[in-house]
């Protein structure tokens, strides 16, 4: 899915230095994510299977009955305030309660105790599993693959040129590698007003050619952030859009990078951290703040760019990784 802008606005996005076009009002925006965000019948009903299926699954399928259960409870209930990380269920893991009030401040509020939306099918919920899939910005590994991709000048990167355009093609994209749940409608509308918010954003990769092959999105909250989906036309197009994001976390002074989702991302670097230990954590690097764009640094693009401390980072507790990219990760104290 190509961006969905003028074709002279193109080359500023991916311009060191060159601010976008005037910002539009918010009745064009509206109208623009509208358009963006919208399903085809087919699109809706491939989601929809591909939930049912991810439902399906064997190590998902006991899970069902309490599922639908605790769904219809807190319908009956409807609970004020957010739910509790602490007491979410086992099955299916980390469910903790529905979102009833989307509003950008208490979806952040609730990224700060842990929790985060999402909604393959049916009504948002909010989720804290047992388990997170964490790693120190320092200590992200560089897959051989990524860094071959990220030699000569092949591929142009932008922070927050379009927002909108990243999750709707996250969305709508077919083939290729793909992490994180599927976004409904509902789900794009809320993470675009958690980028208007300021604390959303987004990592887009294109080829020589202006075609997107890859990109990735999150939030930050505090000095932790999310990524809470990943996508490409391959598992190294992805792998290198987010070692790239990675290293602006770290130029930032981010302490943990979380990767909320489902894929097999331990290739990278992230291990599981605990409940218990990432809770401490949010605690100890408490809050989250409208930060506005974010923006490109080249040098952090290259095959063997340099890996700053940015303000505010921890020390890492190991060696940065070897030239072939293998390091060990580290633990943080919270």
């Amino acid at each position: 899915m190509s961006f969905n802008i003028r074709a002279s606005q193109v080359g500023n996005l991916f311009s060191e230095g060159v601010e976008p076009a005037a910002a539009p009002t918010p009745r064009e925006r509206r109208k623009r994510r509208e358009t963006l965000f919208e399903e085809t019948l087919s699109q809706s009903l491939r989601r929809r299977v591909r939930a049912v299926a991810r439902a399906l699954r064997p190590d998902r399928i006991a899970s069902l009955p309490s599922n639908l259960d605790f769904v219809l409870r807190e319908r009956a209930i409807k609970p004020a305030g957010l739910p509790d990380p602490a007491q979410a269920l086992s099955r299916p893991d980390g469910l903790c309660g529905m979102v009833v009030d989307a509003t950008p401040d208490l979806v952040m509020e609730a990224f700060a105790r842990g929790l985060f939306p999402r909604a393959d099918c049916g009504p948002l919920k909010y989720w804290s599993p047992a388990r997170r899939m964490t790693a120190r910005p320092s200590n992200l590994k560089q897959p051989k693959a990524a860094r071959r991709l990220l030699r000569g000048d092949n591929l142009r990167f932008a922070l927050d040129a379009d927002f909108d355009a990243t999750i709707a093609a996250y969305a709508h994209a077919r083939g290729g590698w793909r992490s994180g749940g599927l976004l409904s409608p509902r789900s794009l509308h809320l993470l675009a007003s958690l980028a208007d918010f300021g604390c959303a954003h987004a990592i887009d990769v294109e080829d020589i050619g202006g075609r997107r092959v890859a990109g990735a999105f999150g939030v930050a909250v505090g000095k932790v952030f999310v990524t809470l989906g990943a996508f490409g036309v391959d598992m190294d197009h992805a792998d290198a859009a987010i070692v790239v994001l990675n290293r602006h976390l770290r130029a930032k002074g981010f302490a943990l990078h979380d990767f909320a989702g489902d894929a097999n991302v331990e290739r990278l670097g992230f291990t599981p951290m605990s409940r218990a230990e990432y809770l401490a954590l949010l605690a100890a690097n408490p809050g989250f703040e409208s930060a506005g764009r974010w923006r490109i640094d080249r040098a952090l693009c290259q095959r063997d760019a340099p890996l700053p401390i940015g303000a505010g980072a921890l020390p890492p507790a190991a060696p940065d990784a070897e030239p072939d990219g293998e390091a060990n990760h580290g633990r943080i104290a919270a």
